[in-house]
């Protein structure tokens, strides 16, 4: 495109400059890449050296977020802050300016502003044609380059780097009055998926207000299940629009990470309550709740008195909220509206975001134990850290809200925990009292070995149940174990991939969950004779198929943790414990008993077929059904660590390699089509 003349145009995210920022301004990268196509020069402006020159610039243009993020010293001459009418009147259209630039020589920059951190309802709109615009996912890499120099870690840059961005729907109808986007009173059609898809990126991230308040939310998930990419909803969807429909849908895509809703008011919790209650029937993955707090629009007139009281109800709601979240296994994430910094219990907020914001806190300890767990920490004897002290100071003006909330215990009021290691209790009495097989039908061979199968590889029929208290399955575990594992064994391979292809809901994938371990073999024997008939921790084991190596006490743990969890994994051993993985115990399984008593061939025959008890090899056959499928791919999906995904797929691929050695030609069909 011929322009009449080139401009240097510098690009100022102010929340870069101020705090730093996890996520790129997409706006920023349009406006960037309109500019870019025009033939422009296009600087992001985050050295000192480029804010002391802003005056050589024929235009700046300014996005700011947050109403928090500082405007720099360089552009405080330059943005009339105090002034909302002159703030206003920079608040101009980008493409329309920069037009008129490119026919005429200014003396000083011509400086543009837009975003929720200068204007409450954002500022105008970007013209069609620069929203339209795919994104200059370029405009920030010499600011990382300059960043991870620095020493900042690459993996914090993950979102400018890995993803494509955009919103595939605008608009909400709720209009919550904490909400900047209130500029629309419905959820429509924003843009298609390929407007902002980048097929060189690793995943995509969608920041739709609304998504499922969209009729055509159909549509879109299947054009960005096309990409063929890993995605997220980051703005968190609305649990109170969620149905079986919708959350099936869901669950059958490629979901990366974890899946977030939101729950802003305890007014909800009756309808948050029955969708979490339909969520939890589908879905074994981590799901987080955003939980606002420390806003209420009416307490700009209310008196210190009356004011504190309303806070104090505000603290009340929210702990009534963590604990609602208890009890369906679900995690909160502490969202704080700015006003929590002049609340009086300022402390407790703070506290309670810290606890509810860090899982590997909140799944073991209460509130309580966290603010001690602190002090404990605390290098002072003689004072308190900011978290016992907050925690003392609330409760004694309100041990009723301390009475009832500071001791609560997610292990404890978790309905929906796991029994051992990988493993989700599905009230399987319940279950087993509605559907054809179940452990008695299997022990006294009323079904046949595809019917025992299919309940087997789909989790329906788990040895866990039998170990559940208060089971009524009264059958012999060892028996079952053999009926179980004489079903697998006399189905060839090609009649396990077609039940594995009917299987509706594979179990969902988790880091902790795909194997990583050193030697398939060390599982499949050494572990079942190091566990049989004790119950040993990880440090035991790895001690024991060290085969004295010198490793230090942790790589010893770790060692017998991986090899433990392949074992659990397959069923042969089970898992049980605290958190904590120093107080995890394995011992062995009904199913491993069984296996032992077996000679080497039966072995290797019911090892692969346990093999296909795996998530994520049940993901990799049903996936490469009638397509190629990336192994990296499914690995990104679940992890962002390129470490981690590096030793997972070098194990899965282990066990790909062993289960290529059969002839079954369904099999191994489905296996040339993993892509490494």
């Amino acid at each position: 495109m011929q322009v009449k003349r080139l401009l240097n145009i510098g690009m100022v995210d102010i929340d870069l400059l101020d705090n730093g920022t996890r996520h790129p301004n997409l706006a920023q990268m349009k406006m960037s890449a309109f500019c870019k196509k025009r033939g422009h020069n296009v600087s992001l402006l985050f050295k000192s050296e480029q804010m002391d020159n802003i005056m050589e610039y024929d235009a700046l243009i300014i996005s700011k977020v947050f109403t928090f993020s500082k405007i720099p010293e360089a552009l405080v001459e330059v943005i009339p802050i105090d002034n909302p009418d002159k703030l206003r009147q920079l608040n101009n259209c980008v493409k329309k300016e920069i037009e008129l630039l490119e026919g005429h020589l200014c003396e000083k920059p011509t400086v543009l502003i837009g975003g929720t951190g200068f204007f409450e309802d954002g500022g105008r709109d970007l013209h069609c044609e620069i929203e339209h615009t795919k994104p200059d996912y370029s405009l920030y890499v010499e600011y990382i380059n300059a960043a991870t120099k620095e020493g900042r870690s690459k993996q914090y840059f993950d979102d400018y780097e890995n993803y494509s961005i955009g919103f595939t729907t605008r608009g909400c109808f709720r209009k919550c009055d904490f909400c900047v986007n209130k500029k629309y009173d419905r959820a429509f059609l924003h843009s298609p998926v390929s407007e902002f898809f980048d097929e060189t990126r690793t995943g995509i991230y969608l920041w739709d207000d609304n998504f499922f308040a969209f009729g055509g939310w159909e549509e879109i998930l299947d054009d960005i299940v096309a990409t063929g990419k890993p995605f997220q909803f980051r703005q968190g969807l609305d649990i109170r629009l969620l149905t079986e429909t919708r959350a099936k849908k869901l669950l059958r895509c490629k979901y990366h990470g974890d899946f977030i809703f939101a729950f802003d008011h305890i007014e909800d919790r009756e309808i948050v309550e029955a969708k979490l209650k339909m969520w939890k029937k589908y879905c074994r993955r981590t799901t987080k709740l955003y939980l606002l707090c420390a806003f209420d629009p009416d307490n700009s007139n209310c008196d210190v008195n009356n004011l504190a009281e309303l806070e104090k109800e505000d603290i009340k709601n929210l702990f009534e909220r963590i604990k609602i979240l208890m009890r369906f296994g679900c995690l909160p994430y502490i969202m704080r509206y700015e006003a929590y910094k002049k609340s009086k219990y300022k402390g407790i907020y703070t506290q309670v975001a810290r606890w509810c914001n860090q899982p590997q806190f909140f799944k073991k300890k209460s509130f309580r134990e966290f603010c001690v767990a602190n002090q404990e920490y605390h290098s002072n004897n003689e004072t308190n850290c900011s978290a016992y002290q907050a925690l003392i100071d609330f409760e004694e003006d309100n041990r009723d809200i301390a009475n009832s909330y500071f001791d609560l215990k997610f292990e404890e009021l978790n309905e929906y925990p796991q029994m051992g290691y990988g493993r989700h209790i599905k009230t399987p009495c319940k279950i087993c009292e509605k559907e054809n097989v179940t452990w008695f039908s299997v022990q006294y061979g009323q079904q046949d070995d595809k019917q025992v199968a299919s309940a087997y590889l789909s989790g329906q029929l788990d040895f866990s149940c039998l170990r559940k208290k208060g089971s009524v399955c009264n059958v012999n575990p060892e028996e079952a174990a053999k009926a179980v594992s004489g079903a697998l064994l006399r189905l060839n391979m090609n009649e396990l991939v077609l039940i594995i292809d009917d299987i509706a809901e594979i179990e969902e994938l988790d880091v902790q969950t795909i194997p990583q371990f050193s030697s398939i073999y060390s599982t499949t024997h050494d572990l079942l004779e190091i566990v049989y008939g004790k119950k040993l921790s990880y440090e035991e084991i790895g001690v024991r198929l060290d085969y004295g190596t010198v490793k230090k006490k942790e790589a010893r743990a770790k060692y017998g943790e991986n090899h433990a969890k392949l074992g659990a994994l397959m069923d042969l051993v089970f898992i049980d414990g605290d958190v904590d993985s120093r107080k995890m115990k394995t011992t062995i399984s009904p199913m491993g008993q069984c296996f032992q008593s077996l000679d080497e061939e039966t072995k290797v025959k019911l090892r692969d077929r346990l093999f296909l008890r795996i998530p994520i090899i049940q993901k990799l056959i049903k996936e490469t059904k009638e397509e190629e499928t990336s192994l990296d791919s499914i690995l990104f999906s679940v992890t962002n660590s390129s470490k981690t995904q590096e030793r997972r797929k070098s194990s899965v691929k282990k066990i790909v390699d062993e289960l290529r050695k059969n002839n079954d030609s369904m099999l191994l069909e489905r296996i040339v089509r993993i892509l490494y």
